[in-house]
């Protein structure tokens, strides 16, 4: 039995929600740089949210500065320019009551002053994106990501608590996000599975954005015995894993109220060699980004207008997909894959697949990044080195680049039925 780590949802100062406060934006000096500055990436959302759940944003401009300050569009405020001697006065004539506003700046004066007056600031530097503290993303989406939002809201259950196998990459995380924001902190949870397949990255990437996002998370750490039926590696491993993963998961969550489980594949994975999808459907596991009708296109253009940092991230596996079906699975060898691959994407690549063939290392990159790396042979002699160290003895550059599922192409014709 895999060993749970139950966490209860975080609560941490960036997703502290700006939508239930008022708010007081405290500008000064070269106004154009801090206005464009403050309100890119969501900010702007931000603050239309407060305005759009009844609260009131202040604009105080000081040094009595005059210029027109280009605010966003649709945006209702109050518009004060005082000398900067006369904030505290002006502060405390403000019919905003101090514990119930968040008090914005970029001057580290002003934030100095905040600070000592106790009172309840934020600093923009500080923080990546206001739009993860707000709990209903209704109050600034628009348009599409509107529709889609509510597409997405409508295919979650109606009648309970939701569990959501979690990977941290971009489709479960925009699952999670949602599910989290529509049923509620108390009513929504992901499951994280941990074993000699996950990734580290993975691992991390799951953890931060729960933890940034207020998301609930338990662990769920399964054991080198618990996975070694999966190490023949047969062609319709994906299928016994998760049938194995998945039925520890609703054991789990039925335990403790969660009566569904959920997942996140999307219509893209219909067209690719996936028996994993058929234990999906035996267990009856739900896969609302299916039913909304989501592709990894929408998925992304939806996660960017959240604000979510899982926008543009690539594509996770688990590292089992790195091994040619048939051939033994050895943890050993996973985990040397798993650290050539981190290495790789720390030296600029995006998208990045190592694939094992005995003593040889195949890395699939974008096929956009292939130049970069034929036309730098310091960088080619550089991860030679490395991955020789790690114990290939052979390291090929795969000229196609990077595809999914590039180990499916001699899949016997039977087992994709």
């Amino acid at each position: 039995m895999a060993q749970y780590n139950i966490a209860n949802q975080a609560v941490t100062k960036e997703n502290f929600d700006p939508a239930e406060h008022n708010l007081v934006v405290i500008l000064t000096n070269d106004l154009i740089e801090q206005r464009d500055r403050l309100f890119a990436d969501g900010w702007a959302d931000m603050l239309r949210a407060a305005v759009n759940n009844g609260k009131t944003v202040v604009v105080i401009v000081l040094d009595n500065r005059s210029e027109d300050m280009c605010m966003p569009s649709g945006l209702t405020y109050t518009r004060l320019a005082i000398n900067k001697s006369d904030l505290a006065e002006a502060l405390a004539n403000l019919k905003t009551e101090p514990e119930k506003t968040i008090y914005i700046a970029t001057d580290h004066t002003v934030i100095n002053f905040l600070a000592a007056s106790k009172l309840q600031y934020i600093d923009p530097e500080t923080i990546v994106d206001w739009r993860q503290g707000i709990r209903n993303p209704l109050l600034f989406l628009s348009g599409e990501a509107r529709t889609d939002y509510l597409a997405l809201a409508a295919a979650l259950p109606k009648d309970g608590k939701l569990a959501v196998a979690f990977s941290g990459g971009v489709d479960s995380s925009l699952l999670l996000y949602v599910a989290d924001r529509v049923l509620g902190g108390q009513n929504a949870t992901g499951i994280l599975g941990i074993s000699p397949f996950t990734p580290r990255r993975e691992i991390q990437a799951a953890l931060s954005m729960s933890k940034s996002y207020g998301l609930a998370l338990s662990t769920a750490s399964f054991s080198d015995t618990e996975m070694r039926t999966l190490y023949p590696n047969p062609e319709d491993r994906c299928y016994h894993c998760k049938k194995m993963l998945f039925s520890n998961f609703i054991d789990f969550a039925v335990k403790h109220g969660f009566p569904y489980l959920a997942e996140g594949s999307n219509l893209d994975d219909m067209g690719d060699y996936r028996p994993g999808l058929k234990a999906i459907a035996e267990l009856h596991v739900l896969s609302p980004l299916r039913v909304a009708q989501f592709d990894k296109k929408k998925i992304r253009s939806l996660s960017a207008a959240l604000g979510l940092p899982t926008k543009n991230m690539p594509s996770l596996a688990c590292l089992a997909t790195r091994m040619p079906y048939n051939h033994t699975i050895d943890p050993a060898i996973l985990g040397k894959v798993d650290l050539a691959e981190e290495f790789l994407l720390n030296r600029g690549f995006k998208q990045v697949r190592v694939r094992v063939h005995g003593d040889l290392a195949r890395i699939e990159l974008a096929p956009a990044e292939l130049t970069s790396l034929l036309t730098n042979s310091d960088l080619r002699l550089e991860i030679n080195q490395y991955l020789c160290g790690l114990g290939f003895n052979y390291v090929t550059l795969d000229i196609i680049g990077y595809r999914t599922g590039s180990m499916n192409l001699n899949v016997n014709s039977v087992n994709r039925k």
